[in-house]
């Protein structure tokens, strides 16, 4: 059993190179990922989820048969209330997901390998053609993978 000391112990702060390299390595991911978000039209599957959270309450949508994905259809909720419904708007809640999943990877590599690995994860990530799809739709796909990576940073 590790204790809470030995976990401060072996806590190394990032390097300068490092902070650098993922700074670059997230405005990519960001310019990849807000690239045409808006240029094609929803599908059935974006529209089922607009469908789902278009009622009169967060309540409302959490009570149909979408509320499987958890908290995804509570979340998509609000942000619509927030940001708009255009489709620009309602896809950039899986875009900003898409990108701190990006941050959320090289840091659990960082802390359990080294920087070069959380270097080369963050990298792979950020360029996977199936992540950058699925940050530009709207669907719960992405930020439910990116409360994933927080649970197991905060597990380990």
């Amino acid at each position: 059993m590790v204790t809470m000391e030995e976990m401060v112990e072996d806590y190394s702060p990032p390097s300068k190179l490092y902070i650098v390299t993922i700074g670059i390595i997230l405005i990519l991911s960001g310019i990849v990922r807000f690239y045409g978000l808006d240029t094609e039209s929803m599908w059935l599957d974006e529209l089922t989820s607009l469908w789902a959270i278009n009622g009169d309450s967060w309540e409302g949508a959490m009570s149909n048969w979408l509320s499987m994905v958890g908290m995804g259809t509570w979340l998509m909720y609000f942000w619509k209330s927030f940001v708009g419904d255009s489709d620009f708007a309602l896809r950039s809640i899986s875009a900003i997901s898409g990108i701190i999943l990006v941050f959320l990877v090289a840091e659990f590599c960082r802390r359990h390998n080294d920087e070069k690995a959380a270097i080369m994860a963050s990298s792979m990530i950020s360029i996977s053609h199936l992540a950058i799809l699925y940050s530009q739709e709207f669907r719960p796909y992405m930020f439910t993978t990116t409360f994933l990576w927080i649970a197991l940073i905060l597990i380990r």
